[in-house]
């Protein structure tokens, strides 16, 4: 009796093992399941995670002999031991070649935004990229110690405060006028630093690639610096027709400025989008009242504004067929006119 006994116990045992187990398992399974069909879905409804098929990097890797060189070595360009010029962080090589896009598309500007709040790129990697402290040090646009820029900021008692300062309340669209060849130096600097703080951000250029964002718009006239009007009056023109609703102030500059969003933004609260607020660094130009906000530290249209200027684009008073470098100028004599017209 107690043999049998014994048989039994052991084998209600082993059955509840064995009944444990699979339950186990299963519910592993579905565990997993469940993670990837969250994963697909998360991917489906955020477009800043590409989708597997894509296959291209969010953020390029660095050549495996950059660290041969020190940033101050490759800002001055130094061929003395490694060959700096090869392998620092520069090359369009380095990019690799942009996904495809389609004809007509449309930029998603908040891609940075959301990638940035994330932490993390689509591998996993910090975004954005963690930047080492020698880039903190007094450095020459030659690479030297003596930093003019450093000097007059501190002069001026400026300070930078943090990148999303004021996100969630006004937003701003950081806009940019560049071309494909510096979609690897000034453009990747920008991209990997202050746009970040950017609620939008989009790079108009010669060549497409949604990484950064970048679009190419066709414009009247030929890509030149001298025909830089017609140029800002195609990427104005594209604003106003994709993202006017869609943020309170649009702020413009070419790739070789360094903007501070968080100081932006906190300024810009101040102001109220749905009335007509042109922001900038105000020039006097020849002749009288000739004052125009410089386009070389960019300037900033509310919403109100930016849709009564691109509403005016092609009004015959206000020089939509004029070729020239002073864009700065021709805005503001545009947004005369909008004023004027009422």
């Amino acid at each position: 009796v107690r043999r049998v006994a014994f048989r039994l116990l052991l084998g209600i045992l082993v059955f509840f093992f064995i009944v444990t187990w699979v339950l186990s398992f299963y519910k592993t399974f579905l565990s997993l399941r469940g993670t990837e069909t969250a994963k697909a879905a998360s991917a489906a409804l955020d477009s800043s995670v590409p989708a597997k098929t894509d296959r291209w990097k969010f953020q390029p890797d660095l050549p495996a002999s950059h660290l041969q060189c020190s940033w101050r070595e490759c800002v001055k360009k130094v061929r003395s031991g490694p060959d700096c010029a090869k392998f620092c962080r520069d090359s369009l090589a380095d990019m690799g070649r942009p996904p495809d896009v389609k004809k007509k598309w449309v930029p998603d500007v908040r891609i940075l935004r959301r990638t940035a709040a994330r932490g993390l790129d689509e591998s996993g990697r910090v975004w954005p990229p963690e930047l080492p402290l020698d880039l903190c040090e007094p450095m020459g646009p030659s690479g030297g110690r003596s930093d003019e820029n450093l000097r007059g900021l501190r002069e001026a008692g400026v300070r930078a405060a943090p990148i999303d300062a004021g996100v969630g309340g006004t937003s701003v669209l950081c806009l940019m006028y560049t071309v494909s060849e510096a979609h690897a130096t000034s453009v990747r600097a920008a991209r990997e630093t202050w746009a970040n703080g950017c609620d939008g951000f989009l790079a108009f250029s010669t060549s497409d690639d949604p990484r950064i964002p970048a679009i190419s718009l066709p414009h009247d006239g030929e890509e030149s610096y001298s025909n830089m009007w017609q140029k800002v009056r195609s990427i104005w023109r594209f604003v106003g027709e994709h993202y006017a609703e869609d943020f309170d102030f649009f702020f413009i500059g070419g790739d070789d400025l360094f903007v501070l969003p968080g100081n932006l933004r906190i300024y810009l609260a101040s102001l109220a989008p749905d009335e007509d607020h042109f922001v900038g660094r105000r020039f006097k130009g020849y002749g009288k009242d000739n004052y125009f906000n410089s386009g070389g530290a960019g300037y900033t249209l509310s919403r109100s504004l930016l849709k009564k200027f691109v509403s005016n684009l092609d009004n015959r008073s206000c020089n939509p067929e004029r070729v020239t470098s002073m864009e700065d100028v021709m805005v503001s004599s545009t947004l005369c006119c909008v004023w004027h017209a009422g």
